[in-house]
C-alpha cells in the first residue's frame, strides 16, 4: 500500500524555488520526494550554501518563518550556481513517522546560512491527491492517514532492527545538520564542520577535520556511513 502526497508548486519568484510538481510517495519504511525543479534566480556569480529537502511534519499550519514540528525526512543535495536549475528530482529516503498527530506535512527548501544554520527559502504544504486504495482521499485529513499509515511501517521497521541487531546510520555525505548533530559525539559545530568539508570518499576522511582525532573517530564511527 503507498499513500501519495502532492501539490504545484506556486507561481513566484523565491531566490531559491521549488517549481512545478512536488510531491512524496511513502511506501514501505521509506519515502520518494520528487521535485520537478529546485531554482537559484539569483545572479550568476551568486553561488547559494548547501541547499536540503526537508519533508517536515507541523504542529500548526505553516506560513513562513519559524515553526514547530518534526523532520520526517532529510537530504542535502550540495550547492547550487545562481541562474540554474535542477530538473526532474528524485530523493529516496528513510523516513521517520511523527510522534504526533500533525496539523499538516510540509516539504521544504532549506539553505545552510552559517551561524543561523538552515534557513527556509521555499516551502509548499502537501495534501493527499492519490492511494493505492482510496481514490476519495480528503486533503483536509492527509496528514494524519499519511501518520497512520507511516506508523505501521514503523512498527514493522523497529522490530527488524531490533532481530537484526543493527542501528540506523547517518551518512556523513547526504546526512542533514539535524541528524548529524542527533548522534551521540556530534555537537553543532561538529557537524556544521562535516557539512562544510563535502564530499568524503571514505568515512576515515573525517580524521582530516581538526574537532577529530582519532579517539573522536572512533566514538562516532558506527554510528556514521559513507
Amino acid at each position: 500500500m503507498t499513500k501519495v502526497l502532492r501539490t504545484m508548486a506556486s507561481d513566484h519568484q523565491q531566490e531559491l524555488a521549488m517549481r512545478g510538481l512536488c510531491q512524496s510517495v511513502l511506501e514501505g519504511p521509506q519515502v520518494v520526494i520528487s521535485i520537478n525543479e529546485i531554482a537559484n534566480n539569483r545572479d550568476n556569480d551568486n553561488l547559494s550554501g548547501t541547499l536540503a529537502i526537508e519533508l517536515w511534519a507541523l504542529k500548526k499550519p505553516y506560513e513562513g518563518g519559524e515553526f514547530q514540528g518534526q523532520v520526517l525526512a532529510s537530504t542535502t543535495i550540495g550547492e547550487l550556481q545562481g541562474q540554474h536549475c535542477l530538473s526532474n528530482c528524485r530523493y529516496q529516503l528513510n523516513y521517520q513517522p511523527a510522534e504526533f498527530v500533525q496539523a499538516e506535512v510540509c516539504l521544504m527548501l532549506r539553505e545552510w546560512a552559517g551561524d543561523e544554520g538552515y534557513v527556509t527559502q521555499d516551502y509548499v504544504t502537501l495534501s493527499v491527491e492519490s492511494s493505492s486504495n482510496d481514490d476519495t482521499a480528503n486533503p483536509n485529513e492527509s496528514a494524519i492517514s499519511y501518520a497512520e499509515l507511516a506508523g505501521q511501517y514503523a512498527e514493522a521497521s523497529e522490530d527488524s532492527k531490533e532481530t537484526a541487531g543493527t542501528v540506523s546510520k547517518v551518512s556523513i555525505n547526504s546526512g542533514s545538520y539535524e541528524d548529524l548533530h542527533a548522534v551521540k559525539g556530534i555537537n553543532k559545530k561538529l557537524a556544521q564542520r562535516i557539512i562544510a568539508g563535502r564530499p568524503y570518499r571514505k568515512k576515515k576522511a573525517l580524521l582530516q577535520l581538526p574537532a577529530i582525532n582519532k579517539k573522536k573517530f572512533k566514538k562516532i564511527k558506527p554510528k556514521l556511513r559513507k
